[in-house]
């Protein structure tokens, strides 16, 4: 059975697949459902806990939160050929769930992405608002860890000469 979901961009009621939960009205999305890969549902599965996690405290709403997860993921499912066929999976997705969770977004940039790159404050939402390893940041956001430990570094250093120089 199909599931509705609360609203869609439009404030229309939208109905979904069972399978994947992306609007069933949307040809590419249904094609996309069909045509899943047994690794991007397990992808899916496994990352949507984390985006969750993290859309909810960059948007502060449980229901928004789920709503940009719900249509990051539907989005991926859209381009998973491309999705799958690129250098990095786990990197597609990430930027496909940035992208909704801050694109479209009326309100004005949190602290952190005033002050840091939107790298940088990804990195540090995940480490210190959501307590995840370097592993696994760097899994989630697909890249490798060096990179993640840079991020973080170079982060850190920025918070603290905002600080000194104030």
């Amino acid at each position: 059975m199909a599931r509705v979901l609360p609203s869609t961009p439009s404030g229309k009621a939208a109905r979904t697949s069972p399978d994947s939960g992306c609007p069933s009205s949307s040809s590419a999305a249904t094609e996309a459902t069909l045509q899943l890969t047994s690794y991007h549902r397990e992808f899916t599965a496994s990352h949507r806990p984390s985006y969750l996690r993290y859309a909810k405290v960059r948007l502060k709403s449980e229901g928004t939160s789920r709503l940009a997860v719900e249509g990051a993921l539907c989005d991926l499912a859209a381009k998973r050929t491309a999705a799958l066929s690129s250098a990095s999976l786990p990197a597609v997705a990430w930027k496909t769930l940035v992208t909704r969770v801050g694109g479209g977004s009326e309100q004005a940039p949190d602290t952190l992405r005033r002050l840091l790159s939107d790298q940088q404050a990804d990195a540090v939402i995940l480490r210190h608002r959501l307590g995840l390893g370097i592993r696994d940041i760097a899994q989630i956001m697909g890249v490798s860890q060096p990179v993640i430990i840079s991020q973080l570094r170079r982060a850190r250093n920025a918070l603290q000469h905002r600080a000194i120089g104030r």
